[in-house]
């Protein structure tokens, strides 16, 4: 099976149907430029996976922790996604890479159809990183082992 990487050690496995996406599609998805970014899509079963990275210096990443960055980010998906229906559904934890991560759930309509997005906050060293796993909220009950199978699979290198 193929493989993205991010921030040259987080191995992100591609399933057969996903392929890895370019800057400028990821530029478009969220309407900006930041290139601190990797994601896979399944165009046919409408599925994304996109790992965000941020480096802080060593102080500044000891203040903060996932919980918090997952709070904050809960946040701003709310302000920013409020026209188009967004709802949190829960709060959660999960191990990704084999540190502990912080999440949510949420849903929200996009040009009339609905999705379901879980993001996930998790830390190594002085990186923080945010996982954002989408698909069709119609199709989720066969998408979400497919995305699970993903997020479980990841790793550092």
């Amino acid at each position: 099976m193929d493989a993205v990487v991010a921030n040259g050690e987080v191995s992100i496995p591609c399933p057969e149907g996903f392929k890895e996406l370019d800057q400028a599609k990821l530029d478009s998805l969220y309407l900006d430029e930041n290139h601190d970014r990797v994601g896979i899509s399944d165009e046919e079963r409408h599925m994304i996976v996109c790992l965000f990275w941020h480096k802080a210096n060593p102080l500044l990443s000891k203040l903060a922790n996932a919980k918090d960055i997952c709070t904050s980010t809960e946040k701003r998906m709310r302000r920013r996604m409020g026209g188009n229906g967004y709802a949190l559904e829960t709060f959660f934890e999960r191990t990704i890479c084999g540190q502990q991560g912080q999440g949510f759930r949420h849903t929200y309509d996009l040009q009339g159809i609905g999705y379901t997005s879980e993001i996930i906050v998790f830390k190594r060293d002085n990186v923080s990183y945010t996982l954002y796993t989408y698909a069709r909220t119609e199709n989720m009950e066969g998408c979400r082992p497919i995305l699970d199978g993903i997020v479980d699979s990841m790793s550092f290198l």
